[in-house]
């Protein structure tokens, strides 16, 4: 399953928010070390609109961004990063474990993650998963677009 969105990027910072039902969300080939940004450095770079704003950044390699659970944000408690991921975790900003999905999700639950474009251009975000159990239904949103769709695992 993947579905494609693409944006014009005017502003250097975004949210991405995935929303969904399902038992458990996994990627279907775990990313690894070396691939996009993963296992890069993490520097403080400055970043937003406010001069002296920092922030932890890891600079992609290949032009690629994964948002794994190792990167994402839960605004609201109830879902959970779990399994062993591949990837290990740089400055120990999960406690030193590195997680494989997110799971515990109910209707409405959002997971977040923030990334940061250093200029404006076009981009393509494509969703892989599968599921314990089948259907779904998500979407993505950043700046004022959203894309919705159904995901059915066979």
């Amino acid at each position: 399953m993947s579905s494609a969105f693409t944006t014009i990027r005017t502003r250097w910072v975004a949210c991405l928010i995935l929303c969904g039902v399902l038992g458990t969300v996994r990627a279907e080939k775990p990313p690894t070390v070396g691939e996009g940004q993963l296992g890069a450095p993490i520097s403080w770079q400055a970043c937003g609109d406010n001069p002296g704003s920092l922030c932890m950044l890891q600079k992609t390699r290949d032009s690629v961004l994964y948002l794994t659970p190792n990167e994402s944000f839960f605004p609201e408690r109830g879902l959970v990063a779990a399994g062993l991921g591949q990837v290990p975790d740089l400055e120990n900003l999960n406690s030193g474990k590195s997680f494989a999905w997110i799971e515990k999700w109910d209707a409405g639950d959002t997971t977040e993650w923030v990334w940061f474009a250093p200029q404006a251009g076009e981009g393509t975000i494509t969703l892989w998963m599968s599921a314990k159990s089948s259907g779904g239904t998500f979407s993505m949103s950043m700046d004022n677009k959203t894309v919705s769709f159904s995901v059915n695992s066979g």
